[in-house]
């Protein structure tokens, strides 16, 4: 959990700047201001704040909401293309990578940048929230999903990868590692109501040769078509709200993850997650499924991408089993601690009842999508020999 409390050197001073930027004013002055912990979205980060207030500019009063996220201090060098590196994603704000992004794809603006002496880093983003659908219906992730299409789409059909080092690079396959021990003590888990509901044998069996085939698996993933992705772009990361024309637009927030991936890698969370979390309510796995599978293909045929959508389908089956399936096995020791029961609630926003019926459901849909991903495995064409 990160931090509530606003940083302590937080003042009228430092609001000057983003406030002058976010309404292009020449002369600013912060008349009232306030500030409100948002809950989750952090990441690796130190905490994320909602700051809003009244300011005098250019003789006029106006209110302003803006955003204040940041980072701690890099204890070493670190690898950028690691799933998680921490600087990834301010890096991301201020490079200006994000700022013109295709398929209607929106992301925080940076407004200003504060460097710290303890060495943390500080940005002021614009807001994503102001306006957005706080319940989604199916047509709503069906958008999404086109919208992730023609985004993904368009770095397949000429558009430049950002020429960055720190995107991330084979995120799948390093998640999924992470669970190596877990997965060596998975056969020896006491017997447990909750983790009784969550992992049926039959779940528990499959997920054991899952993991026995997982580097088949990322193989055959990482393999397929590669593009520029988000990487975590799930109903909390995504605001949609209406842009200039009134149509609804998807703002992405979180950037932490982004970096190369499979074509389809993309839609993963998205399903996957947003069932994991909650957040897809009286949709069925299976209808959710389709649904944003075939708005997404739509998308990448919009952006001008003439591929095989089955190449599409593996990449998106395999990395939702392995990422949601085996990778999230490192968390099981949390459910046999009473201790962490409040968190996991707190996290998940349902009581612990409901989270593991929820999840040993998901558990089932995953072993059906592992039937799937092998027949797709199966008939993909051999790999061409490299050039002599």
């Amino acid at each position: 959990m990160h931090a509530t409390e606003a940083p302590s050197w937080l003042n009228a001073a430092n609001l000057v700047e983003p406030v002058a930027t976010i309404t292009g004013g020449e002369t600013v002055a912060i008349d009232t201001w306030s500030c409100q912990s948002l809950d989750g979205g952090a990441g690796e980060a130190l905490g994320v704040w909602r700051v809003t207030g009244e300011a005098t500019v250019d003789g006029v009063v106006t209110s302003f909401t803006v955003i204040l996220k940041g980072w701690p201090a890099m204890t070493g060098p670190g690898n950028p293309t690691d799933w998680n590196w921490s600087q990834r994603e301010v890096r991301a704000y201020t490079s200006g990578e994000l700022e013109a992004l295709p398929g209607g794809i929106r992301a925080p603006r940076c407004l200003a940048e504060i460097n710290r002496p303890d060495g943390s880093t500080w940005t002021w983003l614009s807001s994503m929230s102001d306006g957005a659908l706080e319940t989604w219906e199916l047509e709503h992730f069906v958008l999404v999903a086109r919208h992730l299409g023609q985004f993904n789409g368009a770095y397949l059909t000429g558009q430049p990868m950002p020429d960055t080092p720190w995107l991330s690079q084979q995120w799948t396959r390093q998640w999924v590692a992470l669970s190596d021990q877990a997965i060596i003590e998975f056969s020896e888990l006491p017997s447990h109501p909750i983790v009784d509901r969550v992992l049926a044998p039959a779940v528990k069996a499959e997920f054991q040769r899952i993991w026995d085939e997982r580097h088949a698996w990322l193989d055959t993933i990482e393999a397929l078509p590669q593009t520029f992705c988000h990487l975590d772009a799930f109903k909390r990361n995504i605001f949609l709200r209406p842009g200039p024309t009134g149509n609804l637009e998807p703002g992405l927030i979180d950037w932490g993850f982004t970096g190369t991936a499979a074509v389809g890698e993309e839609i993963t969370p998205l399903v996957a997650a947003s069932l994991y979390f909650g957040e897809a309510r009286g949709i069925q796995p299976q209808v959710l499924d389709v649904a944003v599978f075939d708005s997404y293909v739509q998308g990448l045929r919009e952006a001008g991408w003439n591929g095989d959508e089955t190449l599409v389908r593996t990449a998106y089956v395999g990395s939702a089993i392995l990422r949601y399936g085996v990778g999230v096995m490192r968390f099981l020791p949390a459910l046999l601690d009473e201790a962490a029961h409040p968190m996991l609630e707190h996290i998940f926003r349902l009581p612990l009842d409901d989270l593991a019926q929820l999840h040993g459901g998901l558990n089932l849909w995953l072993v059906d999508l592992a039937d799937e991903f092998r027949h797709l495995q199966a008939a993909l064409p051999p790999p061409l020999p490299d050039a002599a």
